[in-house]
């Protein structure tokens, strides 16, 4: 009976993982209404992981197997989904499978205050103040000051305008064609971070001055945490062969769309001459 419960707290973390991606996907709708995933689309990815797995042979340590497993996990949850998913949204679903992986890891920190304040982004400042209560600071848009202002509410950059008035390399870097690659460190650490605690908080400055650059310092940020080949294996062109063969079965229905003025029906017509 002891060796059943510590087995089972060693899988509780995948557990409470599992669940909140199920229920991540099921929320994607509020990204766009062709974003609809059923339990048993979850079910099937979740049972595809043990299936002619090679990362799991000759891997006998418990331990070992539960990280291959987790990741394996994490990596068809992504791929598979953002294939049916505009470009533009497939950073959305990276970034928050990034917060539920996170969370499996345990030598990172709850990074829940700071990724409230990313999806929430510019849409949550404050615009009740008047014009007389807001801060003005030279080189920066209203936008850009309203969003510091609304970023310096987290403890780490609750001085963050001081140290943009000081900081003599600010304007400099705010003009550079990639700031994300040279984000100045403009926050204080009561302990010091990670490398992927700095690169969130990185993310947050260029959410903040550069958003423009947003989404080159996601995917940066989501390569710091999945490692290289993450995103990549969704951004090879698409091959339906496999996908006939080993992801549907014959009484399920497939809905391609497209955006307009592109014809899929070519790679269909591919597919039947094989």
């Amino acid at each position: 009976m002891k060796e059943i419960e510590n087995v089972s707290k060693q899988y509780y973390t995948l557990s409470v993982a599992c669940s909140s991606i199920y229920f991540t996907m099921e929320s994607l709708n509020q990204v766009h209404f062709l974003y609809q995933y059923s339990l048993q689309f979850f079910f099937e990815m979740f049972n595809g992981i043990f299936k002619n797995n090679n990362n799991l042979v000759n891997k006998t340590d418990p331990l070992e197997r539960l990280q291959i497993i987790t990741y394996d996990l994490f990596q068809m949850i992504y791929t598979r989904i953002s294939l049916g998913m505009l470009h533009e949204d497939r950073i959305v679903l990276a970034l928050l499978l990034a917060r539920i992986y996170l969370k499996t890891l345990n030598n990172e920190p709850n990074y829940d205050e700071e990724y409230d304040v990313l999806i929430r982004g510019s849409s949550a400042t404050t615009t009740n103040n008047t014009k007389q209560d807001r801060i003005t600071i030279e080189g920066l848009t209203q936008q850009q000051t309203d969003s510091m202002v609304k970023l310096s509410k987290l403890g780490a950059f609750k001085n963050l305008q001081s140290q943009v008035l000081s900081n003599p390399d600010f304007p400099k870097w705010i003009e550079e064609n990639n700031p994300e690659l040279n984000v100045p460190h403009l926050w204080s650490e009561l302990t010091p971070l990670t490398s992927i605690g700095q690169m969130f908080h990185q993310l947050l400055m260029i959410q903040v001055f550069r958003p423009d650059r947003f989404l080159s310092a996601a995917r940066i940020f989501v390569t710091k945490v999945f490692g290289e080949g993450y995103l990549s294996a969704a951004d090879q062109v698409l091959d339906l062969g496999p996908i006939v063969e080993n992801e549907i079965v014959s009484n399920k229905p497939i809905l391609m769309c497209s955006v307009p003025g592109y014809d899929a029906s070519s790679r269909v017509e591919d597919l039947a001459t094989k």
